[in-house]
């Protein structure tokens, strides 16, 4: 993925999955919700696996846009999947964004799980930021 294939791909992210985060906090059941979290707690527990960080990151991704429950956008979402594992190959390399985005998840979660859109669709919007600033650098 090239620089502006990343900062496009960031682009359309950021006006998206935080619409879904607050999609989905208003509309996940509490077994989801835990689920959720669940999903945020794999993704701390493999700091040290880069690949397997990647994989608890897309899922935790895919479980949020499916908690939104909105097909449409669940498919915008699918349709830059690609993109999107290009791109955490390149950012999931680094400890600090894998560390950072770890503690994104798990308040990404809490958010959801407590039903509050608005902090939910805040606190993607800063992980996506976090992630963004760091490849940057």
């Amino acid at each position: 993925l090239s620089d502006s294939g990343l900062e496009q791909l960031f682009e359309a992210r950021k006006l998206v999955e935080p619409g879904l985060a607050a999609l989905a906090a208003q509309r996940i059941s509490d077994a989801d919700a835990e689920e959720l979290r669940r999903c945020a707690e794999l993704s701390a527990a493999a700091l040290e696996d880069p690949e397997a960080f990647m994989f608890a990151d897309i899922e935790l991704h895919a479980k949020i846009a499916h908690a939104a429950s909105n097909a449409v956008l669940e498919r915008l979402l699918d349709s830059i999947a690609g993109m999107g594992l290009a791109s955490r190959r390149r950012t999931g390399r680094l400890a600090p964004v894998r560390e950072q985005s770890a503690q994104d998840h798990r308040e990404i979660a809490a958010a959801i799980a407590a039903h509050d859109a608005e902090e939910a669709s805040a606190a993607m919007l800063r992980h996506l930021e976090n992630v963004e600033r760091a490849v940057r650098g």
